[in-house]
């Protein structure tokens, strides 16, 4: 299994300081996961305009 690893100093450029690092995981897996939904809507409209 692979790891991705950010610095502190990198997450709390995105992320109000007082956030604890399971805060920032848990808004960063939504955020991906609506990013997954969001893609997934536009590739469905994608293949039914091109049929």
């Amino acid at each position: 299994m692979s790891r991705v690893i950010f610095k502190n100093s990198q997450m709390y450029k995105y992320f109000p300081k007082y956030y604890s690092t399971e805060q920032m995981k848990e808004e960063i897996i939504e955020l991906l996961e609506k990013e997954r939904k969001r893609k997934e809507r536009q590739r469905k409209r994608e293949e039914k305009k091109n049929g």
